[in-house]
């Protein structure tokens, strides 16, 4: 009985670990969606290239900024068509680091971040409830 408990805390304590590094994704758009939140302010990019990465259309954005010697790109994949180059968008983009940018509103940010937020703290709180049993069966039953 002692193995099984055994093996059973180290099959639980692989599933608690293995659970945050497959939503690295999503951890990062929702730190990516908080930083625009508070320091994001709207703007417009305009498309300047577009190819494609991973089977999914990529459009290369560059950011308006009011200093026309900075060029701050940043790059968004979409699910759909691409419109041509040239066209400009609505993007919220931090001021401090114009690369860290978003093609939409802001309501589409701070969807992104609730969304993304939700599964980040599912997956926290999935991870340390098997993770601690697991623990403490492979102390126990050595």
């Amino acid at each position: 009985m002692g193995g099984f408990l055994y093996v059973l805390g180290a099959v639980l304590i692989v599933v608690g670990c293995l659970a945050p590094v497959l939503t690295t994704g999503n951890f990062l758009a929702w730190s990516k969606a908080g930083k625009l939140r508070r320091h994001g302010i709207e703007g417009e990019a305009v498309s300047v290239l577009n190819d494609w990465m991973e089977g999914k259309p990529r459009v290369h954005y560059r950011v308006c900024l009011p200093d026309p010697d900075e060029d701050r790109r940043f790059y968004a994949t979409q699910l759909t068509e691409p419109d041509p180059v040239g066209t400009t968008s609505t993007v919220v983009y931090d001021r401090r680091r114009p690369t860290r940018a978003m093609v939409g509103a802001m309501e589409k940010v701070d969807a992104t971040h609730r969304s993304e937020g939700g599964v980040v703290k599912f997956v926290t709180v999935f991870a340390l409830c098997t993770l601690l049993p697991g623990c403490a069966l492979v102390a126990l039953f050595p």
